[in-house]
C-alpha cells in the first residue's frame, strides 16, 4: 500500500503540462506532490494503523490456533493411558469427555477463515485437523473399551467353563471325590460371587459403549449368552452337587463292600 502510493506521488514528479505542445508556457511542469506534504502523511500514518491493527489481530488468531495445537501431539499420550492396566469406568469417561468438549472448545472457538480489511487467514485446514484429531483420541478410547469388553465377556465365559469342568468329572475314587467336593465349596464361597461380580461389571462397561453411540449389537447377543450362563450356574453347580452324594454313596458303599469281603477273607483264612 505504501509502495502504491509512493509511485503515485512519483508520477506528479517532472509531469510535462499538456499546453506546452500547443504554446510556450513559463511553467513546463503540472505542480508536483512533494513526500512531505501533510496529506501524504497523514495517508503513511493511516495506512500504517490499518497494518497494525490487521496484523494484531492475526497475532491473536494464531494464538488460538497455538492454544490448541497440543492436541497433534496427543495420541501418544491417550495410547499410553489405554495401556494401563488399572483403568476404571471413570477413568475412561473422564478422558473421553475431555476430547467431547475440547471438540465443542475448538469448533466454538477456532475459526475457519479470518477476514479483515487487509488480511484473510485460512484456518480452515488447521480447524479440520484438530476437530479430527479430537474425534480420534474419543473414538481410541471407546475401540479400547470395546477390546476390554470382549476379552471380557471371553474371559468370563471360559472361566465359567473351567469352574464347571472341574465338578462334572465322575469320582471313581476317594481323592477324586474329595477334589469335586472342594471345587463345589469354593464355588459356593468365592468363585461365583466373583463371576456374579465380573459380569455386572462387564455390563457397566458395555453401557458404557451404548452411552458412547457405539453400535454393539452382536456384543448384546454375546453378553446375553453370557448373563444365561451366569444365571444358570449355580443351578448346574447344585445338579452336579447332587449327583456327587450318590457318587459318595456308591464309593462308600464299594469301600464298604471291600472291607467286608476283606474281613471274611481273614476269617477264612484263619479258620
Amino acid at each position: 500500500m505504501t509502495r502504491l502510493i509512493k509511485n503515485i506521488i512519483e508520477t506528479t514528479q517532472n509531469f510535462q503540462r499538456p499546453e506546452n505542445g500547443l504554446a510556450r508556457s513559463e511553467k513546463n511542469f503540472i505542480w508536483a506532490v512533494p513526500f512531505e506534504d501533510l496529506l501524504v502523511q497523514e495517508i503513511y500514518n493511516d495506512i500504517e494503523q490499518v497494518i497494525d491493527a490487521n496484523v494484531r489481530i492475526v497475532q491473536q488468531v494464531l494464538e488460538i490456533y497455538n492454544q490448541y495445537s497440543y492436541l497433534l501431539q496427543e495420541s501418544e499420550k491417550v495410547q499410553k493411558f489405554i495401556g494401563q492396566a488399572n483403568n476404571t469406568i471413570k477413568n475412561y469417561q473422564q478422558q473421553i469427555q475431555k476430547y467431547k468438549q475440547l471438540y465443542k472448545e475448538v469448533n466454538q472457538l477456532v475459526p475457519f477463515y479470518v477476514r479483515m480489511n487487509l488480511i484473510e487467514v485460512n484456518g480452515l485446514e488447521v480447524k479440520q485437523k484438530l476437530l479430527e484429531t479430537c474425534e480420534s483420541l474419543e473414538e481410541n478410547l471407546v475401540r479400547a473399551i470395546h477390546k476390554f469388553v470382549l476379552k471380557r465377556i471371553s474371559d468370563l465365559s471360559k472361566e465359567i467353563g473351567d469352574l464347571f469342568q472341574g465338578v462334572q468329572s465322575k469320582a471313581e475314587t476317594a481323592e477324586k471325590l474329595v477334589e469335586i467336593e472342594r471345587n463345589i465349596e469354593k464355588i459356593r464361597v468365592s468363585e461365583f460371587k466373583k463371576v456374579q461380580l465380573d459380569f455386572a461389571d462387564t455390563c457397566k462397561w458395555l453401557f458404557e459403549l451404548y452411552n458412547n453411540n457405539f453400535q454393539c449389537e452382536e456384543e448384546l447377543k454375546l453378553i446375553h449368552q453370557l448373563s444365561n450362563s451366569v444365571h444358570s450356574f449355580i443351578g448346574k453347580i447344585d445338579h452336579e452337587e447332587v449327583r456327587v452324594k450318590r457318587d459318595r454313596e456308591e464309593l462308600e458303599n464299594k469301600l464298604r463292600r471291600r472291607k467286608e469281603e476283606f474281613v471274611t477273607s481273614i476269617d477264612f483264612v484263619s479258620n
